[in-house]
């Protein structure tokens, strides 16, 4: 007996994994970002629209939580120098969202000019080694304001061993130190 494969909400979820995963390996640096089609032997247009509105409805959902949290991500592909930026990670250094083009050189300026030979070294470790630890650096916005977000990243390896994709994410806590500082200003 042969069965009908009908769509199903989350093909369009092991689409985007598959597309990304093509992307990663296979693709060349002058290749545009693959495209992925669900074709569908059966007509049914709401199945469709309820699939790729349910992937939507997710990334709406993380990008709400994100701002509750204040807490942007980030994506830096090294073998194709592209990085990605969350539009909470705009709001976080200051920026519209989608104002400017992502960059590890443009997130390093708005670092203050104290803590930025820091943040420095800790990105080329991350790159050299893969590795990282969490840290707390003080942000220049373009307003002129300040704040203090938290860092995190982790690294993945490409089959010979060496750094290909880096993701993390950026954390404003500048609330959290502002309310530290009181509470050693009242101690003393």
């Amino acid at each position: 007996i042969r069965e009908r494969l009908r769509l199903r909400r989350q093909f369009a979820g092991k689409m985007n994994f598959y597309l990304t995963a093509v992307d990663e390996q296979l693709r060349h640096p002058d290749d545009k970002p693959s495209i992925g089609l669900l074709l569908c032997k059966d007509n049914d247009k709401l199945v469709v629209e309820y699939a790729l509105r349910d992937v939507a409805k997710h990334q709406a959902s993380l990008e709400t939580a994100q701002r509750i949290a204040h807490l942007g991500s980030w994506e830096w592909n090294l073998q194709r120098n592209e990085v990605y930026w969350s539009p909470e990670t705009f709001r976080i250094l200051g920026l519209p969202p989608n104002a400017a083009t992502p960059s590890v050189d443009r997130f390093l300026a708005q670092v203050h000019p104290e803590d930025r030979a820091a943040a420095e070294q800790a990105v080329s470790d991350l790159v050299r080694t893969g590795k990282f630890s969490g840290r707390v650096v003080r942000m220049v916005r373009p307003d002129g304001g300040g704040g203090h977000v938290q860092l995190q990243g982790l690294s993945s390896f490409n089959a010979r061993g060496t750094v290909s994709q880096l993701a993390g994410a950026i954390q404003d806590v500048t609330e959290l130190k502002e309310a530290e500082q009181r509470i050693r200003e009242s101690v003393v």
